[in-house]
């Protein structure tokens, strides 16, 4: 025998949580499934992300004993954590993106080295172009803690991190140095 239910009855049913644990939005079986994070330096990237501002490149000087044909960078030590030096955006996907803008006048390129980096599973770190040209990357692993990028042209990189906002306070790095190329 079957039995018909009005669409009230159907709308107290589900409203009253007869549709078990799993129907709870915090319960572990209805986190977002992310298998990829969102492209590097797209659209959805805030225009005005903090900006880094390093001291100038600058070419080496001749010194007695060294080689400066062997010099290719100007290393600027920053030893900050990339969590307080960058800002934080959450979107309603799920994604949480943490950029910063690197800046050295006189630099060809830009490079970045993290150290004590925990990275969480899915996060996908990017070094980019200012004009989102060239951005090398997605990088998701961090060896003994640290990642090294390659280098983008220009003066000016923006750094982007794509992490899964429910893993976000799993994220740590220190942004230990910027690399500037003069070559």
């Amino acid at each position: 025998m079957y039995r018909r239910l009005s669409l009230a009855t159907l709308l107290v049913v589900g409203l009253t949580g007869c549709l078990g644990d799993t129907a709870r939005p915090d319960h572990p079986e209805n986190e977002i499934a992310l298998t990829a994070a969102p492209e590097a330096c797209s659209a959805r990237a805030p225009e005005l992300a903090p900006k880094l501002r390093l001291p100038r490149t600058e070419t080496p000087v001749s010194r007695k004993g060294t080689d400066p044909t062997l010099e290719l960078a100007q290393v600027h030590t920053v030893n900050r954590a990339l969590e307080q030096a960058g800002v934080w955006t959450d979107f309603d996907d799920g994604w949480s993106l943490l950029a910063l803008e690197l800046r050295s006048d006189g630099a060809r390129a830009l490079a970045v080295r993290l150290r004590d980096t925990q990275l969480p599973r899915n996060t996908a770190v990017w070094i980019c172009s200012a004009d989102k040209r060239v951005r090398q990357g997605p990088y998701s692993e961090a060896t003994d803690g640290e990642l090294w990028t390659p280098v983008v042209p220009g003066n000016r990189a923006l750094l982007h991190v794509w992490v899964p906002t429910a893993q976000k306070s799993n994220f740590r790095a220190q942004l230990a140095d910027v690399y500037g190329s003069y070559r």
